[in-house]
């Protein structure tokens, strides 16, 4: 009995942290030091893998087909950086990042 309600709590668990999209924030550079550049990001997986992001930057996402700009991000932004199909974060290299909306297909 005790086994099953171990399991059946480490389930909800992972299920609470996994499908209810946590939002990350990262380290906010202090521009008071200094100006902030983003002088590059390239869409290579090898370069820049699935869940990294620039320094001090982080992209989210929302589960709203057609959001508003004033509609909450749901969870963080975890797709590679070149994809060629669907709303997708691509990576320009020394012209910065893309950003495209489309729909799921």
């Amino acid at each position: 009995m005790y086994k099953f309600l171990y399991t059946l709590l480490l389930l909800i668990l992972y299920l609470t942290h996994y499908c209810s999209g946590q939002i990350s924030y990262p380290v906010p550079f202090d521009l008071n030091d200094a100006n902030y550049y983003l002088t590059k990001w390239d869409s290579s997986s090898v370069i820049n893998p699935a869940g990294t992001y620039p320094p001090n930057i982080m992209f989210h996402q929302t589960s709203k087909i057609d959001p508003a700009m004033n509609d909450s991000m749901t969870s963080d932004w975890h797709c590679p950086y070149n994809l060629e199909s669907k709303s997708r974060i691509i990576g320009l290299g020394e012209r910065g990042i893309g950003f495209i909306n489309t729909s799921q297909i």
